[in-house]
């Protein structure tokens, strides 16, 4: 199994660099990360922040009123971001989208209404 688990390993841009060591969490906190991320960036710049406090409900925060999705997802090796499992069937106004490059973080949001439609599932997003 080492043997093969080490035809895998990521790519060398994540060798040493700032946020490298996101690679070895799991999804979950990887999210997790994500979205504690944004309620400290929204606490700093005095942004009304409410957390839903449940992985079950429709949308994760409520950020100045207005509800959102927060996904996280790291970049690949072609310098892309893929965002898994938007929910285009829950209750929320926004997707936000936050993607962790090996030395920074971006982030976009969505509006719900633009996911309706799609396949769930995988939503590419380019950095």
């Amino acid at each position: 199994m080492q043997s093969v688990i080490a035809k895998y390993a990521n790519d060398n841009k994540w060798v040493n660099a700032p946020l490298g060591d996101v690679k070895s969490l799991s999804n979950t906190h990887i999210g997790d990360i994500g979205q504690n991320f944004v309620e400290e960036w929204c606490r700093h710049l005095s942004l009304t922040w409410v957390s839903s406090g449940s992985r079950q409900s429709a949308w994760d925060a409520r950020i100045e009123g207005i509800t959102f999705e927060v996904k996280t997802a790291t970049e690949d090796i072609n310098g892309n971001f893929q965002f898994n499992h938007i929910r285009h069937h829950r209750e929320y106004q926004a997707v936000l989208c936050l993607g962790i490059a090996p030395d920074t973080v971006l982030f976009d949001a969505l509006a719900q209404r633009r996911c309706v439609g799609r396949k769930g599932g995988a939503f590419g997003h380019d950095g």
